[in-house]
């Protein structure tokens, strides 16, 4: 749909359990999980010419739920719950086709969203719950500035990094949301530092926010 929410339509049918999704602007195309599904695919903006990248039905230790990309560096990135006891989840990297995959951690509790620094080159995962956290891993050669970036957190679902003032010296903020009800948008930087709540006034209280994503207007 517009960012207005007219021409709104059904582009993708039948997908199953659908939770992480992710954007190549230059490429047009739209990257995205199926959490039930086992599986992670990508396809045009208009949902033709679907590929699946990654399969593994039936395995329940591969549900994935959130996918992030790094175009420039070819790097695919894949949070993967296990199930039904929604620990010892795993975060996988590999290239853009779903190849030459590896294993960055794995333990993970109640994992959900992925968002990149492709400026630094850091993931950064979320493990849920009461008391969750924001993760950092390096697949650069910058380290971390910390890990974990945040703790003792409110269930803490989806993430998007800001980093358009990093290369000039600014400040790379991650923004999270917490599914509590009444939740939260948050914002904390790369380096733990000024961690707070964005207030949304014109809106008013939100109820269990999960999705979260940035975008430029004209």
């Amino acid at each position: 749909m517009n960012y207005n929410g007219s021409n709104k339509r059904r582009i993708l049918r039948d997908v199953i359990d659908p939770q992480g999704l992710r954007i190549d602007h230059a490429a047009g195309k739209m990257y995205y999980t199926e959490h039930s599904g086992y599986k992670v695919s990508r396809c045009n903006l208009d949902g033709s010419d679907i590929e699946v990248l990654i399969e593994r039905k039936g395995d329940d230790s591969f549900q994935p739920a959130d996918v992030a990309i790094d175009v420039a560096n070819n790097k695919m990135f894949v949070t993967a719950e296990k199930s039904p006891a929604n620990i010892n989840g795993t975060l996988y990297m590999m290239t853009l086709d779903g190849k030459n995959v590896t294993v960055l951690k794995r333990g993970l509790n109640q994992n959900y969203g992925l968002c990149v620094d492709t400026f630094a080159l850091h993931v950064f995962s979320i493990e849920g719950g009461h008391g969750g956290h924001i993760n950092c891993h390096a697949y650069g050669k910058t380290p971390c500035a910390k890990d974990p970036v945040a703790d003792i957190l409110e269930y803490p679902y989806m993430c998007a990094v800001d980093n358009v003032w990093a290369k000039y010296g600014g400040p790379t903020r991650i923004l999270f949301t917490q599914a509590n009800i009444p939740g939260q948008l948050m914002t904390v930087n790369n380096d733990g530092t000024e961690q707070k709540q964005v207030h949304l006034d014109h809106v008013g209280p939100i109820a269990a926010p999960m999705g979260l994503e940035l975008a430029c207007s004209k």
